[in-house]
């Protein structure tokens, strides 16, 4: 994975999960873009850093976006009426580089 989204803090690994998310399984993608999307995490840039760092008063939607992330669904941006998601890596049943935009209700 690309150094400059993942998040070397947090330490995860399933060997099914990984799999089933680098094969494609559709099951698998709404569950990293849900928890990529389902939260009260807003993203930060400081000082020009090019690397997004989350914060929340909830260390658990950090944890969960972060954990997203580093799977290649990255949360951007969120405004009043939408949050914004990129798939960083080349998957089969998204693409690289998808940009979604989820208009909030």
């Amino acid at each position: 994975m690309q150094q400059d989204f993942k998040n070397n803090k947090i330490k995860f690994y399933n060997e099914k999960l990984l799999n089933d998310t680098i094969k494609g399984v559709p099951e698998v993608h709404e569950f990293w873009r849900l928890l990529s999307i389902c939260h009260t995490v807003m993203p930060e840039r400081k000082n020009g850093n090019s690397q997004i760092e989350y914060q929340s008063q909830s260390p658990d939607d950090v944890a969960l976006v972060t954990a997203a992330r580093n799977s290649g669904f990255v949360f951007k941006a969120r405004t009043p009426n939408s949050v914004t998601i990129e798939s960083i890596l080349d998957y089969p049943l998204l693409g690289k580089g998808r940009i979604i935009k989820v208009d909030c209700m």
